[in-house]
């Protein structure tokens, strides 16, 4: 499906961050490391509706700031087979290195439009690189 609209894209990621902390939130007994993750999932949709909210116009929001296709951004949330802490690391990976191109799609698909919400998606981008990082560190 094709999102064009800021409202669209918003909506869709945040739909991604609830599943992500859902899934982190069923594996932090057996990952230790994803107990925040939860957490900073549901602040970051927090701080981009937050910052939608203060600047968005009807007038913005009808120029189409976004084309999204969400096909490129299914995120596989299934549990793998093995619950070695290693393949669960693995699949926050996966799934982290997804989410951070979203952010840095949309945030760049829009930085013509738009300057605080880019700006919100980018942050919340580097965020989730420095989640990479502390990951790959755990392998």
């Amino acid at each position: 499906m094709k999102l064009c609209t800021t409202s669209e894209t918003i909506s869709f990621i945040r739909q991604v961050e609830e599943a992500c902390a859902s899934f982190y939130e069923s594996l932090k007994s057996e990952v230790p490391e994803f107990s925040n993750f939860p957490k900073e999932d549901k602040g970051f949709v927090t701080l981009l509706q937050r910052t939608y909210q203060s600047v968005i116009t009807d007038a913005i929001e009808g120029c189409y700031a976004f084309n999204l296709e969400t096909d490129e951004y299914q995120i596989d949330l299934s549990k793998p087979q093995t619950m070695a802490k290693s393949e669960l690391i693995k699949k926050a990976l996966e799934i982290e290195k997804k989410v951070r191109q979203l952010y840095q799609v949309s945030a760049s698909q829009s930085k013509d439009l738009m300057a605080d919400v880019p700006r919100v998606l980018n942050l919340i981008a580097k965020k989730r690189e420095t989640r990479i990082s502390s990951l790959e560190k755990l392998l």
